[in-house]
């Protein structure tokens, strides 16, 4: 709750990150806010609904502000959910726009291989090779 306080008194947003279970070693140690969100979420600004491949479809149920981004770590998790924004370019109309969540969409963004591009280049899509489980 420190961290928060402190957080809101420097003008910061506080966006809890992997909110919800992970298939990863960090992710024991990320599902303390969501655990206690009746706690956090009337001061938590946004939380992080998508990353890289994950999407944390509880945080959605809930409606609660979110964001969705890369966790780059790495220069190709730049390919991967992001938060599209429909507000000024100005720093407080941006922390504006996602602590109310209006006007905030999702996109997944590929290497070329957006739904677009397939459609535009119908050959591409007969050289993807299926996942397994995938229609």
């Amino acid at each position: 709750m420190e961290i928060i306080a402190q957080t809101h008194s420097q003008s910061g947003l506080a966006v809890a990150a992997h909110p919800h279970v992970m298939k990863s070693e960090w992710g024991k140690n990320t599902l303390f806010l969501w655990e206690n969100q009746e706690i956090f979420a009337p001061i938590i600004d946004a939380w992080e609904i998508a990353n890289r491949n994950n999407i944390f479809t509880p945080v959605g149920l809930k409606r609660y502000a979110f964001l969705a981004n890369s966790d780059f770590h790495k220069p190709k998790h730049i390919y991967s959910w992001k938060t599209i924004l429909h507000c000024e370019k100005d720093a407080e109309a941006i922390k504006n726009c996602i602590r109310r969540n209006e006007h905030v969409a999702l996109t997944l963004y590929r290497d070329g291989m957006s739904g677009e591009s397939l459609r535009v280049a119908p050959q591409m899509a007969e050289t993807l090779t299926p996942q397994p489980g995938c229609r």
